[in-house]
């Protein structure tokens, strides 16, 4: 499942807007994990304020004009996102939070809440409201992989005009600056670790370094990686 959902998000036309890669990491998330309805919003880590970007009722797309009150101030969303965790809100504790007042066009039953991170500062975050599906610990961590794939796509995708780096090789240094391990990223990618080795080596070697943690450090530096 994890490779399927791994070529479609960096399948998406590197020309799309930005609006248009978010509509489509939608459509894929709602393909993997299918819920009825789907909000995409964006996180302030400053003042702990988040604004919406779009609303996916499969097949309608819509931009988030507002935000109900009582998504804003329920605390099972602020302590997912501050803690920068993947959960699955059910059960009466969790409908009691959100009273009588629907958000969405239908009452809310449960709902998954997957953060987006960089550098492990939370950025935005999506929800799936009334899971088509079994929610299990295994689903939970690889909602966590395509959460961090979708922000390596949407970097990647800019860092790829980068002519002096191919974007193999910038989406392995990517997940090597969040630390994963390279038996990891070949894990993630579905390729050999020999091969996730060979293009670490070749960007120390663009980039002169000894190590890949020096490696790291020069992307950062010419704001290739951030």
């Amino acid at each position: 499942m994890i490779k399927i959902w791994q070529e479609q998000l960096f399948s998406i036309p590197h020309a799309y807007s930005v609006n248009e890669r978010f509509l489509e990491m939608m459509k894929i998330f709602f393909e993997t994990f299918p819920c009825r309805i789907m909000q995409l919003f964006q996180y302030s880590s400053f003042n702990g304020t988040f604004s919406g970007i779009l609303s996916y009722e499969h097949p309608n797309v819509q931009s988030i004009a507002y935000i109900h009150e009582m998504m804003a101030i329920n605390s099972y969303v602020h302590a997912a996102v501050e803690d920068n965790e993947v959960q699955f809100f059910t059960g009466s504790k969790f409908q009691t939070s959100i009273g009588n007042q629907f958000v969405l066009s239908e009452p809310i039953h449960n709902m998954l809440l997957v953060p987006f991170s960089m550098n492990g500062v939370v950025v935005g975050f999506m929800t799936g409201v009334n899971v088509q599906f079994q929610v299990t610990d295994d689903v939970l961590i690889e909602m966590r992989s395509f959460s961090d794939s979708c922000i390596h796509m949407l970097h990647t995708m800019d860092l790829g005009k980068t002519a002096q780096f191919t974007d193999k090789e910038l989406i392995i240094m990517q997940y090597i600056s969040n630390g994963y391990t390279t038996k990891e990223i070949s894990h993630i990618l579905h390729i050999v670790e020999s091969t996730v080795k060979y293009f670490l080596k070749n960007v120390m070697q663009k980039t002169n370094s000894q190590n890949r943690t020096e490696a790291v450090a020069k992307l950062f530096r010419m704001k290739i990686l951030q």
